[in-house]
């Protein structure tokens, strides 16, 4: 399948004078937008109405380096630091951010909240989740849920502490519940999963979940729906009672990635470049294409992406790496 849409990268990079701009991609809930954040010293963000192929990118003041997504069915975009940016008005909304107070501990401590990677918004957009809070090591000691749009702290769930960036969370389909996932320490081989009620700040299982991974294979993905865990190749089933097997991918070593779309699509990048959609049975939904075209100076030159990071809405697949956005159409 050909892509039906390219948007290019390069004036972008020229701009900031930065080669990274492939972090994050994030739709819109009615997929009319799509947003892009880069890293380092790119973290800025972008978003282009998809509707209108004319390549034009639109920059909200937020970075989304650490997180990237669009408020439930909203068309405001949170980045980074819980700051958001409604993408329609262009202009913030009122709050334009959530800034959490510091808090003081029995001890007498002030420890101080910090939006970062440990961050969710729940589908209806009336939540986030996260706002962990560390000490001066860098460790997260409780995971915070917010209202939206105020700020205000409804409650705290006493997760273990772990080391940052080690901990990643993610609402259920219906906000009734979450799914928090960590790494407990540097030299731990396993993953440990809890499942936790919204509404009480109860944890839904009799004990935490162990899912023994390996020291080579820590990178985890929760899906975007909260109902699908990747660990390497293992794939898992997520319900309020924890994780149960559900890959049919066996371990191929020549492979280069497989990627969570949703709990019912895998997007798998092979060392040959091909990108390849398969649903959870292992059955092949669709092959992009990666080759596309630019201009310069009236000359037609051939590329191909890499992929780098990847979306979906319910019209497009996406992909993007240091030179472009593709977006190829659902049954194309």
């Amino acid at each position: 399948m050909k892509a039906a849409i390219m948007f290019e990268l390069g004036p972008l990079k020229e701009f900031l004078k930065t080669p990274y701009l492939y972090r994050r991609l994030a739709f819109s809930a009615d997929g009319r937008y799509l947003a892009l954040t880069g890293r380092q010293e790119s973290e800025a963000a972008f978003v282009w109405d998809v509707s209108n192929k004319n390549g034009v990118a639109m920059r909200p003041p937020i970075t989304g380096a650490a997180f990237l997504k669009f408020v439930g069915k909203s068309n405001i975009l949170m980045g980074s630091q819980a700051k958001m940016w409604d993408i329609a008005a262009n202009a913030a909304p009122n709050p334009p951010a959530i800034v959490p107070a510091d808090e003081k501990f029995p001890d007498g401590k002030t420890l101080r909240p910090y939006f970062d990677f440990c961050m969710d918004v729940d589908p209806t957009g009336r939540y986030l989740l996260g706002a962990p809070v560390y000490d001066d090591a860098y460790f997260y000691s409780q995971i915070g849920l917010w209202e939206l749009p105020g700020g205000q702290l409804i409650r705290r769930f006493d997760t273990p502490k772990v080391k940052y960036n080690a901990a990643r969370v993610r609402f259920s389909s219906d906000s009734q519940w979450f799914t928090y996932v960590a790494r407990l320490g540097q030299d731990d081989e396993a993953l440990h999963l809890s499942t936790w009620e919204v509404s009480t700040g109860k944890l839904l299982m009799p004990q935490a979940q162990t899912l023994q991974v390996g020291m080579d294979d820590f990178d985890f993905q929760i899906s975007q729906d909260g109902q699908m865990l990747a660990v390497a190749n293992n794939f898992y089933s997520l319900d309020q009672n924890g994780a149960t097997p559900a890959a049919t991918f066996q371990q191929d070593t020549n492979r280069t990635s497989r990627r969570l779309l949703s709990a019912e699509e895998i997007m798998e990048v092979s060392p040959e470049g091909q990108l390849t959609v398969f649903d959870k049975a292992g059955r092949k939904l669709a092959e992009l294409e990666l080759e596309y075209t630019t201009f310069a100076k009236g000359q037609a030159l051939p590329q191909k992406l890499e992929p780098r990071s990847i979306s979906s809405s319910p019209s497009y697949y996406a992909a993007a790496d240091d030179n472009a956005v593709l977006l190829w159409t659902r049954g194309g």
